[in-house]
Formats: structure tokens, C-alpha cells, sequence
């Protein structure tokens, strides 16, 4: 601080620290590539378990006629039970993670998590269903839903870096030590 800068007239200032490390007064979002790993790193956690699931359940349900099949029918027909089973996965793994320190996996791996805005600590509901819930049922809308899910990530180049997701739940995702 600059003698400048200094007002007697303020309060009082303490630096407040997470349980991670993360000082909550110098608090330095993560970047767009961070962020982006960490979501390619969640992603592909949830494939390597839910499409051999899925193709499991296609094979052993009676109804297996063919790969076209599959990909033309099965998979239509099925989607919002695809949809509800891997967010149920997303839970079972993920869940645990994001209800202690706001991160998931990817973001564990690449030091990063998610806090409001203020920099308290984001909660578990807030996280599943604000920031999750909320923009993958938008996305089923017809129409608007795949514009939807061109905008929510796009809005990341933006100076604030906050996705349509962060603006929800009024969160931001930081660096941590």
C-alpha cells in the first residue's frame, strides 16, 4: 500500500485465508485455459464411465439391432434418460469434491474453484443447481437451447471471464496455492 493510498477513515483490513491457501483479498481468477482443462478433465472422467454404460444398456436391453441403430434410434429415443443418468454419475463422483471446496476433479488437478462473486464460499446447491441444473435444462428447449449452449461458454472472453452459468449463480472460478 502507497502512503497515498492510506485513509484513516477506512476499517480495519485483515487478509482472510481459506482452508486451501486462497487469500480471500487477493483473490486472481482463473484463466480461460485453466478453466477450459478442467472442464475437458471432468468431461472425459464422465465418458470413460457413461459410454461404456450406455452401450452396455443398448446390448442388454433386447432391443440391439445394429451400430446404425444405435446411433440413429437408441441414443434419440434415450436422451433424457442419457441426460439424467449421467448427471446422477456427475454426482456420484463430482459430488463429494464440490460440496467440500467448490471443485470438481479437473478443477482440483489444475488448482482452480469455484466462490460467489464476494469470494464467501460457493454452496453446494448453488453449484449443482444454478450453475448446473439450470443451463443444461435450458439446453433442451427447442431452439433457443443450442443457442443456449453457444453462449454459456462464449461469454468467457469477455474481461470478467464469467460464463452464463457464473452469472446464475453468481459465482466466479479462482487460482488457488
Amino acid at each position: 500500500m502507497r502512503m497515498s493510498d492510506f485513509n484513516p477513515y477506512a476499517p480495519p483490513q485483515s487478509e482472510i485465508m481459506e482452508k486451501d491457501g486462497t487469500n480471500i483479498n487477493e483473490m486472481e481468477l482463473a484463466s480461460r485455459g485453466s478453466r477450459l482443462g478442467a472442464q475437458m478433465l471432468d468431461g472425459l472422467i464422465i465418458a470413460i464411465i457413461i459410454i461404456p454404460l450406455i452401450f452396455a444398456l443398448y446390448f442388454f436391453s433386447g432391443q440391439a439391432a445394429s451400430m446404425e441403430d444405435f446411433f440413429t434410434n437408441y441414443l434419440s429415443r434415450n436422451s433424457l434418460l442419457i441426460a439424467i443418468s449421467s448427471f446422477i454419475i456427475y454426482l456420484l463422483i463430482q459430488g463429494y469434491f464440490l460440496w467440500k471446496n467448490g471443485q470438481t476433479l479437473g478443477k482440483k488437478i489444475l488448482k482452480i474453484k469455484i466462490v460467489r462473486r464476494n469470494g464467501e464460499r460457493a454452496s453446494f446447491p448453488r453449484i449443482i443447481f444454478l450453475r448446473h441444473l439450470i443451463i443444461t435444462a435450458l439446453g433442451y428447449i427447442p431452439l433457443i437451447g443450442g443457442f443456449i449452449g453457444l453462449i454459456d461458454p462464449l461469454l468467457i472472453f469477455r474481461e470478467s471471464k464469467a460464463c452464463l452459468h457464473d452469472e446464475f449463480a453468481d459465482t466466479k472460478v479462482i487460482k488457488i496455492n
